[in-house]
């Protein structure tokens, strides 16, 4: 025989009842307390209302202009009402939830932004995309992928490839990084090698170092990349070129053959984003599928390098551009969040006196902003949150200006300043934007350290910036060299004049 069934046992309900009496005893108690308490939202109110600037005119200029801020605020309207774009629940979501929803609301970006009717869809998107808050799977098809092509593709390259795009009947990643080599792009393994009987490359990954590691959209989402191989032609190794390679098959999203790709795992943070690997078994490609804008390869392989060597960085300056312009989004946010709990945390103190002299009220705690250390901590992020923005801004027209005048004037001498200059910046703000959300989040104390506060996702989404796209180490030593280099040619500027 078995054993005998466990009986089940209905729970007891506990009914609580609080008579008059009791009721009366502890009224005068809980009149002690309230009568010191203070509402968080007055709090708050009175703190706006005695802003010593106007700040609608500082949102405006914040954001270009009174007309810029009236859109933003449309399309905020406009997100909030969709319930696609919901962020219910979003702490509490395992990762494939969190990578399945995350990836609804890019899927729904394109129809939002074109419904809201404005002369430039695109710029709405990237309103839209800064609102989801949340890197995702479609994340390097609109930052990388579509850059490199407009970037690196001559015309009739862009002409085929954009058009699916931007429809989404391609989704694009863009695989550089391998296991064994990431700042040194020199180093790459995979290898793209020209058959000029045939008129293709093949692509290999020859060792397992050469595995690539880490492009986001490559674990599931991604049906295309931007492969970067070391080209080989006529047996000459001619370094890193940019090729395009359907990974997938658009008809049931099954790998290509000779292709090996999948999700490498959960990460520390930044898991809606379904970061892969990518192998490839001698994978043939057309010729057309090496990017040709700038370095060419004929049909008999015959190879033009670029006009000026670096010219393919420009992409690459536009990413890190990206990041500096990041590196103001994220630490605006946790600022805001940490400025806003110290405005309403009241500690000790009651009726003292504050940082400026003056007293708080009679018998209420003071704000813990009230406190030198907490303006000590916060008002140098507010401040250089500022600063970020202003330079991620010109950081952005600076790479414009370029890009235009070597797309129309053939003019790459701006290349080596603007390189110099993103290479610092990308290290400075990405170190100084992770390191400011961590001291945001230790000015609010053990709330803080909960999930729903936002500082955890935060940092785990822009830690990797202070990674990706070149180690910071590096950049600093690239941007050290080309100010070297120009001090250089200014002092010998100065002897050649008798100086």
């Amino acid at each position: 025989m078995g054993p005998a069934p466990i009986p089940v046992r209905e729970p007891k309900v506990v009914t609580h009842i609080v008579d008059e009496r009791t009721r009366t005893l502890q009224k005068p108690s809980s009149a002690i307390i309230t009568a010191i308490q203070a509402d968080p939202k007055a709090d708050l109110r009175r703190e706006r209302s005695n802003a010593s600037f106007a700040s609608r005119e500082l949102a405006a200029l914040m954001v270009g202009g009174e007309a810029n801020l009236v859109l933003r605020e449309k399309i905020a309207a406009a997100v909030r009402a969709d319930p696609v774009f919901s962020k219910k629940g979003k702490y509490f979501m395992e990762r494939s939830e969190l990578y399945r929803t995350t990836l609804e609301k890019y899927l729904a970006l394109p129809k939002l932004a074109v419904s809201m009717g404005e002369k430039d869809p695109i710029a709405v998107g990237r309103i839209i995309r800064e609102l989801i808050d949340e890197p995702g799977g479609l994340d390097l098809h609109l930052g990388m992928f579509i850059p490199t092509i407009q970037g690196q593709g001559d015309k009739e390259q862009q002409k085929h490839w954009m058009p699916m795009c931007t429809r989404l009947q391609i989704i694009g990643t863009y695989a550089q990084t391998e296991l064994g080599h990431g700042t040194y792009i020199r180093g790459l393994e995979t290898t793209a090698t020209y058959d000029a009987e045939k008129e293709e490359f093949i692509v290999h990954s020859p060792t397992l170092t050469s595995t690539k590691w880490w492009p986001g959209g490559m674990g599931k989402t991604a049906t295309h990349a931007v492969v970067m191989a070391r080209l080989v032609t006529a047996g000459k190794d001619l370094g890193p070129h940019a090729f395009i390679v359907q990974i997938r098959r658009n008809e049931d999203h099954q790998t290509m053959p000779g292709v090996t790709a999948g999700d490498i795992g959960p990460k520390m943070g930044y898991n809606a984003v379904d970061n892969g690997f990518l192998r490839f078994d001698h994978v043939r490609v057309p010729r057309r599928a090496m990017l040709m804008k700038h370095s060419k390869v004929d049909p008999d392989g015959t190879y033009h390098p670029p006009p000026v060597a670096k010219a393919a960085y420009g992409t690459m300056v536009f990413v890190r551009s990206d990041i500096v312009m990041n590196a103001a989004l994220y630490m605006k946010k946790a600022v805001t969040i940490a400025m806003r709990y110290n405005l309403v945390r009241r500690q000790s103190n009651p009726g003292g006196e504050k940082s400026n002299g003056s007293h708080g009220q009679k018998g209420l705690e003071l704000q813990v902003i009230d406190y030198q250390h907490s303006q000590r901590s916060l008002f140098p992020v507010l401040a250089r949150a500022f600063a970020f923005h202003c330079t991620s801004d010109y950081m952005r027209r600076m790479y414009f200006r370029y890009e235009k005048t070597s797309r129309v004037d053939g003019d790459y001498s701006a290349l080596p300043e603007l390189h110099a200059t993103s290479s610092g910046l990308k290290a400075y703000c990405s170190w100084a934007t992770k390191d400011a959300i961590e001291l945001c989040r230790l000015c609010c104390g053990g709330q803080g350290f909960m999930a729903l506060a936002g500082f955890g996702s935060t940092f785990g989404n822009y830690a990797p910036n202070a990674t990706y796209e070149g180690d910071n180490n590096v950049l600093c030593l690239q941007t050290a060299r080309y100010l070297l280099k120009v001090a250089r040619a200014v002092a010998a500027a100065g002897r050649g004049k008798g100086g």
